[in-house]
Protein backbone atom coordinates (compact mmCIF):
# COMPACT_ATOMS: atom_id res chain seq x y z
CA UNK A 1 0.00 0.00 0.00
CA UNK A 2 1.43 3.42 -0.93
CA UNK A 3 2.65 5.42 2.06
CA UNK A 4 0.10 8.24 1.56
CA UNK A 5 -2.01 9.58 4.44
CA UNK A 6 -5.11 11.69 3.81
CA UNK A 7 -6.81 13.52 6.68
CA UNK A 8 -10.20 15.23 6.48
CA UNK A 9 -11.65 17.84 8.77
CA UNK A 10 -13.21 16.11 11.74
CA UNK A 11 -15.35 16.74 14.83
CA UNK A 12 -17.81 15.23 17.28
CA UNK A 13 -21.52 14.67 16.55
CA UNK A 14 -22.37 17.77 18.61
CA UNK A 15 -19.87 19.86 16.69
CA UNK A 16 -21.26 18.63 13.37
CA UNK A 17 -24.82 19.60 14.37
CA UNK A 18 -23.93 23.32 14.16
CA UNK A 19 -21.42 23.12 11.30
CA UNK A 20 -22.40 23.97 7.71
CA UNK A 21 -19.78 22.70 5.33
CA UNK A 22 -19.11 23.86 1.79
CA UNK A 23 -20.92 22.20 -1.08
CA UNK A 24 -19.24 18.86 -1.76
CA UNK A 25 -17.13 19.00 1.41
CA UNK A 26 -16.64 15.75 3.34
CA UNK A 27 -15.90 15.65 7.07
CA UNK A 28 -15.52 12.87 9.65
CA UNK A 29 -17.81 12.35 12.68
CA UNK A 30 -15.36 11.08 15.31
CA UNK A 31 -18.16 9.85 17.63
CA UNK A 32 -19.83 7.65 15.03
CA UNK A 33 -16.75 6.89 12.93
CA UNK A 34 -18.54 7.83 9.73
CA UNK A 35 -18.29 10.50 7.08
CA UNK A 36 -20.65 13.44 6.52
CA UNK A 37 -21.29 15.02 3.13
CA UNK A 38 -22.18 18.73 3.06
CA UNK A 39 -24.26 20.74 0.59
CA UNK A 40 -23.32 24.26 1.62
CA UNK A 41 -26.69 25.02 3.29
CA UNK A 42 -27.65 22.25 5.73
CA UNK A 43 -26.25 22.49 9.27
CA UNK A 44 -24.84 19.10 10.22
CA UNK A 45 -24.66 17.89 6.64
CA UNK A 46 -25.77 14.41 5.56
CA UNK A 47 -24.39 11.48 7.50
CA UNK A 48 -23.48 8.29 5.63
CA UNK A 49 -24.42 5.08 7.45
CA UNK A 50 -21.89 2.39 8.05
CA UNK A 51 -22.61 -1.13 6.76
CA UNK A 52 -22.71 -2.54 10.30
CA UNK A 53 -24.87 0.29 11.63
CA UNK A 54 -28.52 0.00 12.69
CA UNK A 55 -31.19 2.68 12.87
CA UNK A 56 -32.53 3.77 16.24
CA UNK A 57 -36.17 4.77 16.56
CA UNK A 58 -35.33 8.47 16.84
CA UNK A 59 -33.38 8.36 13.57
CA UNK A 60 -36.20 7.15 11.33
CA UNK A 61 -37.46 10.01 9.21
CA UNK A 62 -40.08 10.42 6.47
CA UNK A 63 -38.04 8.47 3.93
CA UNK A 64 -39.38 5.11 2.84
CA UNK A 65 -38.27 2.13 4.94
CA UNK A 66 -36.65 -0.51 2.72
CA UNK A 67 -34.62 -3.64 3.21
CA UNK A 68 -31.47 -1.70 2.37
CA UNK A 69 -32.04 0.81 5.18
CA UNK A 70 -32.89 -1.52 8.07
CA UNK A 71 -31.12 -4.80 8.70
CA UNK A 72 -33.17 -7.99 8.45
CA UNK A 73 -31.33 -9.25 11.54
CA UNK A 74 -31.92 -6.19 13.72
CA UNK A 75 -33.85 -7.43 16.77
CA UNK A 76 -35.45 -4.05 17.47
CA UNK A 77 -36.57 -2.71 14.10
CA UNK A 78 -36.16 -4.57 10.84
CA UNK A 79 -37.66 -5.16 7.43
CA UNK A 80 -37.23 -8.12 5.14
CA UNK A 81 -37.09 -8.29 1.38
CA UNK A 82 -40.54 -9.87 1.51
CA UNK A 83 -42.04 -6.65 2.82
CA UNK A 84 -42.49 -7.77 6.44
CA UNK A 85 -41.68 -5.23 9.17
CA UNK A 86 -40.85 -6.02 12.79
CA UNK A 87 -40.91 -3.47 15.61
CA UNK A 88 -39.49 -4.68 18.91
CA UNK A 89 -39.04 -8.17 17.44
CA UNK A 90 -37.93 -10.03 14.33
CA UNK A 91 -40.59 -10.15 11.66
CA UNK A 92 -42.15 -13.57 11.11
CA UNK A 93 -43.54 -15.51 8.20
CA UNK A 94 -47.22 -14.72 8.89
CA UNK A 95 -47.76 -11.02 9.54
CA UNK A 96 -46.69 -8.09 7.43
CA UNK A 97 -46.23 -6.06 10.63
CA UNK A 98 -45.20 -7.63 13.95
CA UNK A 99 -45.04 -5.48 17.10
CA UNK A 100 -43.74 -6.69 20.43
CA UNK A 101 -44.92 -4.18 23.04
CA UNK A 102 -47.77 -1.78 23.79
CA UNK A 103 -49.32 0.33 21.03
CA UNK A 104 -50.83 3.78 21.60
CA UNK A 105 -52.87 5.55 18.92
CA UNK A 106 -53.13 9.25 19.71
CA UNK A 107 -54.44 12.20 17.72
CA UNK A 108 -53.41 15.49 19.28
CA UNK A 109 -52.92 17.46 16.04
CA UNK A 110 -56.24 16.60 14.38
CA UNK A 111 -59.72 16.43 15.87
CA UNK A 112 -58.51 14.51 18.97
CA UNK A 113 -60.57 11.53 17.79
CA UNK A 114 -58.06 8.81 16.86
CA UNK A 115 -59.51 6.32 14.40
CA UNK A 116 -58.26 2.89 13.38
CA UNK A 117 -59.88 1.54 10.20
CA UNK A 118 -59.68 -2.09 9.11
CA UNK A 119 -60.84 -2.27 5.49
CA UNK A 120 -61.03 -5.26 3.20
CA UNK A 121 -63.14 -6.39 0.25
CA UNK A 122 -63.68 -9.77 1.93
CA UNK A 123 -64.30 -8.37 5.41
CA UNK A 124 -62.01 -7.50 8.32
CA UNK A 125 -61.05 -9.30 11.52
CA UNK A 126 -59.89 -7.98 14.89
CA UNK A 127 -58.70 -10.99 16.87
CA UNK A 128 -57.80 -10.97 20.58
CA UNK A 129 -55.60 -13.94 21.41
CA UNK A 130 -55.20 -15.06 25.02
CA UNK A 131 -52.59 -17.75 25.58
CA UNK A 132 -52.15 -17.21 29.31
CA UNK A 133 -52.78 -20.02 31.77
CA UNK A 134 -55.28 -18.12 33.92
CA UNK A 135 -56.92 -15.97 31.25
CA UNK A 136 -57.01 -12.23 30.78
CA UNK A 137 -59.61 -9.47 30.56
CA UNK A 138 -60.16 -7.78 27.22
CA UNK A 139 -61.61 -4.41 28.13
CA UNK A 140 -63.56 -2.21 25.70
CA UNK A 141 -64.64 0.97 27.40
CA UNK A 142 -65.65 4.59 26.94
CA UNK A 143 -64.98 7.60 29.09
CA UNK A 144 -66.74 7.53 32.44
CA UNK A 145 -69.90 9.60 32.92
CA UNK A 146 -69.64 13.22 34.01
CA UNK A 147 -72.01 15.93 35.13
CA UNK A 148 -72.69 16.92 31.51
CA UNK A 149 -72.19 13.66 29.65
CA UNK A 150 -73.43 10.14 30.28
CA UNK A 151 -70.67 8.50 28.24
CA UNK A 152 -71.50 5.63 25.92
CA UNK A 153 -70.18 2.55 24.20
CA UNK A 154 -71.75 1.14 21.04
CA UNK A 155 -71.35 -2.08 19.10
CA UNK A 156 -72.69 -1.90 15.57
CA UNK A 157 -72.22 1.78 14.79
CA UNK A 158 -69.63 4.54 14.86
CA UNK A 159 -70.88 8.00 15.87
CA UNK A 160 -69.36 10.05 13.07
CA UNK A 161 -70.97 12.29 10.48
CA UNK A 162 -72.34 10.21 7.59
CA UNK A 163 -71.90 12.16 4.36
CA UNK A 164 -74.29 9.80 2.54
CA UNK A 165 -77.19 10.40 4.96
CA UNK A 166 -79.81 12.83 3.63
CA UNK A 167 -81.55 15.41 5.78
CA UNK A 168 -85.00 14.05 6.67
CA UNK A 169 -88.05 16.25 7.24
CA UNK A 170 -90.08 15.36 10.34
CA UNK A 171 -93.79 15.76 9.62
CA UNK A 172 -95.16 14.44 12.92
CA UNK A 173 -94.15 13.43 16.45
CA UNK A 174 -96.12 11.24 18.86
CA UNK A 175 -94.97 10.48 22.38
CA UNK A 176 -95.59 8.26 25.37
CA UNK A 177 -94.20 8.82 28.83
CA UNK A 178 -90.87 7.30 27.77
CA UNK A 179 -90.67 7.27 23.95
CA UNK A 180 -90.98 9.53 20.92
CA UNK A 181 -91.99 8.33 17.46
CA UNK A 182 -90.96 10.43 14.46
CA UNK A 183 -92.78 10.39 11.12
CA UNK A 184 -90.83 11.50 8.04
CA UNK A 185 -91.97 12.87 4.69
CA UNK A 186 -89.99 10.15 2.86
CA UNK A 187 -88.38 6.77 3.55
CA UNK A 188 -85.60 7.14 6.12
CA UNK A 189 -83.61 3.92 5.44
CA UNK A 190 -82.55 3.83 9.12
CA UNK A 191 -82.25 0.54 11.01
CA UNK A 192 -82.88 -0.39 14.63
CA UNK A 193 -79.67 0.06 16.62
CA UNK A 194 -78.46 3.02 14.57
CA UNK A 195 -78.58 6.61 15.80
CA UNK A 196 -80.30 9.77 14.58
CA UNK A 197 -79.45 13.40 15.23
CA UNK A 198 -82.46 15.73 15.39
CA UNK A 199 -82.52 19.50 14.72
CA UNK A 200 -84.84 22.50 14.67
CA UNK A 201 -86.39 22.49 18.14
CA UNK A 202 -86.36 25.62 20.28
CA UNK A 203 -85.50 23.30 23.21
CA UNK A 204 -81.91 22.09 22.99
CA UNK A 205 -82.91 18.87 24.81
CA UNK A 206 -84.73 17.75 21.64
CA UNK A 207 -81.74 18.48 19.38
CA UNK A 208 -79.78 15.39 20.42
CA UNK A 209 -78.38 12.12 19.10
CA UNK A 210 -80.70 9.22 19.99
CA UNK A 211 -80.51 5.46 19.67
CA UNK A 212 -83.21 4.01 17.41
CA UNK A 213 -85.23 1.62 19.60
CA UNK A 214 -87.54 0.34 16.85
CA UNK A 215 -88.56 0.98 13.25
CA UNK A 216 -92.31 0.95 12.70
CA UNK A 217 -92.25 1.48 8.93
CA UNK A 218 -90.12 2.97 6.17
CA UNK A 219 -91.17 6.45 7.34
CA UNK A 220 -91.39 6.06 11.15
CA UNK A 221 -89.00 5.19 13.94
CA UNK A 222 -88.98 5.33 17.74
CA UNK A 223 -86.37 6.64 20.19
CA UNK A 224 -86.26 7.33 23.92
CA UNK A 225 -88.19 10.51 24.64
CA UNK A 226 -85.57 13.29 24.95
CA UNK A 227 -87.74 15.88 26.69
CA UNK A 228 -91.25 16.51 28.03
CA UNK A 229 -92.03 19.69 26.07
CA UNK A 230 -93.87 19.71 22.73
CA UNK A 231 -91.33 21.89 20.92
CA UNK A 232 -90.48 19.03 18.60
CA UNK A 233 -87.56 18.95 16.13
CA UNK A 234 -88.21 19.50 12.42
CA UNK A 235 -85.39 17.56 10.72
CA UNK A 236 -83.16 14.57 11.39
CA UNK A 237 -80.10 12.80 10.01
CA UNK A 238 -78.70 9.33 10.45
CA UNK A 239 -75.47 9.33 12.45
CA UNK A 240 -72.84 6.66 11.85
CA UNK A 241 -73.08 3.48 9.85
CA UNK A 242 -74.77 0.18 10.64
CA UNK A 243 -73.03 -3.14 11.12
CA UNK A 244 -74.17 -6.47 12.51
CA UNK A 245 -72.71 -8.04 15.64
CA UNK A 246 -72.82 -11.68 16.68
CA UNK A 247 -71.70 -13.73 19.67
CA UNK A 248 -70.45 -17.25 19.02
CA UNK A 249 -71.63 -19.84 21.53
CA UNK A 250 -68.86 -21.76 23.24
CA UNK A 251 -69.01 -25.54 22.99
CA UNK A 252 -68.78 -25.77 26.77
CA UNK A 253 -72.23 -25.15 28.18
CA UNK A 254 -70.95 -23.94 31.55
CA UNK A 255 -69.02 -21.13 29.80
CA UNK A 256 -72.24 -19.91 28.20
CA UNK A 257 -73.99 -20.06 31.56
CA UNK A 258 -71.26 -17.84 33.01
CA UNK A 259 -71.59 -15.44 30.11
CA UNK A 260 -75.29 -15.03 30.77
CA UNK A 261 -74.91 -14.71 34.52
CA UNK A 262 -76.71 -11.60 35.81
CA UNK A 263 -76.12 -10.17 39.27
CA UNK A 264 -78.15 -7.79 41.43
CA UNK A 265 -81.33 -8.00 39.35
CA UNK A 266 -84.63 -7.22 41.11
CA UNK A 267 -86.44 -10.34 42.32
CA UNK A 268 -90.19 -10.65 42.97
CA UNK A 269 -93.18 -12.95 42.52
CA UNK A 270 -94.87 -10.28 40.38
CA UNK A 271 -93.66 -7.26 38.46
CA UNK A 272 -92.68 -4.46 40.88
CA UNK A 273 -94.51 -1.22 40.18
CA UNK A 274 -91.37 0.85 40.55
CA UNK A 275 -89.54 -0.81 37.63
CA UNK A 276 -88.65 1.40 34.69
CA UNK A 277 -89.67 0.47 31.16
CA UNK A 278 -87.20 -2.00 29.66
CA UNK A 279 -85.69 -3.03 33.00
CA UNK A 280 -84.99 -6.74 33.48
CA UNK A 281 -86.17 -8.56 36.61
CA UNK A 282 -86.34 -12.15 37.92
CA UNK A 283 -89.73 -13.78 38.45
CA UNK A 284 -89.07 -16.07 41.41
CA UNK A 285 -92.23 -18.10 40.78
CA UNK A 286 -90.55 -19.85 37.84
CA UNK A 287 -87.04 -18.28 37.97
CA UNK A 288 -87.48 -16.63 34.58
CA UNK A 289 -86.08 -13.35 33.27
CA UNK A 290 -88.71 -10.78 32.34
CA UNK A 291 -88.64 -7.26 30.90
CA UNK A 292 -91.02 -4.50 31.92
CA UNK A 293 -93.24 -3.57 28.99
CA UNK A 294 -92.56 -0.29 27.17
CA UNK A 295 -96.23 0.40 26.48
Amino acid sequence: MPNIEVKLRRGTTAQHSTFTGAEGEVTVDTDKDTVVVHDGTTAGGHELRRKDDTIATAEIDDNAVTATKISDSDANFNVSAGGKVGIGRLNNTVYKLAINGDVLVNDTVGDNLPLAVFAGTAGAVVQLNDSSASGQIFNLSSSKPSATSEGSFAIGSVDTDDATAPTLTITGVTTTSTEATYTFSSAHNIKQGERVQTFGSSDSEWNVTSLVLSVGSSTTLTVSKPHSTTNYPTTAERVGSYATFSVRKDYESNVMYTFLKANQLPKATSEPAWLEAGQVWIDTTDMSLKIKDYS
